[in-house]
Order: C-alpha cells, then structure tokens, then sequence
C-alpha cells in the first residue's frame, strides 16, 4: 500500500498509463491509496488500513512536498513537532495495532523558487529525526531516502528533476532516478 498524494500518483502514472490499478514490480504488487493532508493525514491511513487482513502486507506513507513550512524558525519548528506526531501515529497505526512493516519516505524538497533556509532545514531536521526512528525501531520501520535522490546541495529540488521552475512535482526524470533507490528498499523488505 503506497499512501500519499499528488507526488505519489504522479509515480504510479511514471509506471502505469492508470494508477488506479496495481502495479507489479521486483515481486511486490504495489497500489496506490490516496490520503487526506494534514492534520488529518494519519487518521486517513488508519481508515485505508481498516481492510487490510494479510499480515505481509508493507505500508508505503510519505508527506507531500507542501505539508512542510518554512518562513521562520517558529513556522518551521511547529510544522517539524507536528510530522514528528503524525509520523508517531502512522507507526502506531501500522506496526503497533497491526503489525505490519513501514516504510517512511523522508522529506521531499521544494524547488528553489518555493524553498527558504527554514523549509530547508525543517527538512533535514525531519530527515535526521526519521534515520534515528528508523533505528530505534529496526525491522519494522524503513526509511526511503528520496530526499537524497531529488535535493540538489542546498537542499532544493534539483532543476532537473522539478516540472518546472515553480512546480515541486518531480518530472519523469525525478520518478526515474527514485526507482533504483525504491527497488533497493523492496530487496531489503523481501
């Protein structure tokens, strides 16, 4: 279960002419599930996972591009403490009440024209925080480093890889140069 939005979807049209089916790859059947947004986003997966009965199943939950702020220390401080709490209970959700594995995708960044320092470093405080949760937490938690792939050094969407200057959807560039990095995760979860 691969949970997101926009970003997400825009993946599964990089694999699929119809995200809304299921997509095979490296043995995993892999299927798009939309969420709502914050502050609403954990109580979406707990609902999405509602149906879920088989026990193998791996739950993919990323935050969009635009549920990061930035502007000033105090914007960028209440929106970390906030992804903090929302990944806590997306945890909570799928290994502690179901028992199933997570995996994590970092935070996404923004293009130059929509970032500043503050978003910048609210990311890679997230970023930081989510590889220590990963290691308290092994075996059931896995971070997926998308930040690392897509982030140029200082810490925008690398041009390369935005759809345009003032959009922070990656292009078909950007999804392409994520699947070596997802397909090292599913190795790791097989």
């Amino acid at each position: 279960m691969m949970m997101g939005r926009s970003v997400m979807y825009g993946w599964f049209q990089h694999w699929t002419e119809d995200p809304s089916q299921p997509v095979k790859r490296d043995g995993f059947t892999l299927r798009y599930v939309e969420i709502a947004s914050p502050p609403d986003i954990a109580n979406s997966v707990d609902e999405k996972l509602g149906s879920v009965r088989d026990k193998k199943t791996i739950v993919f939950f990323k935050f969009c591009f635009d549920d990061f702020a930035g502007g000033s220390r105090q914007e960028a401080d209440a929106s970390l403490a906030d992804k903090k709490r929302l990944t806590q209970r997306v945890y909570d959700a799928v290994v502690t009440r179901r028992g199933l594995r997570l995996i994590v995708g970092n935070a996404l960044p923004k293009t130059k024209s929509a970032a500043d320092l503050w978003l910048v470093s609210n990311h890679r405080r997230f970023n930081a925080w989510l590889d220590a949760f990963e290691a308290k937490h092994a075996d059931e938690v896995f971070v997926f480093d998308q930040y690392g792939v897509l982030a140029d050094d200082s810490g925008n969407l690398k041009a390369a890889y935005a759809s345009s200057a003032d959009d922070s959807h990656p292009n078909e560039a950007g999804y392409a140069a994520l699947d070596p990095r997802f397909d090292e995760i599913l190795d790791v979860l097989r």
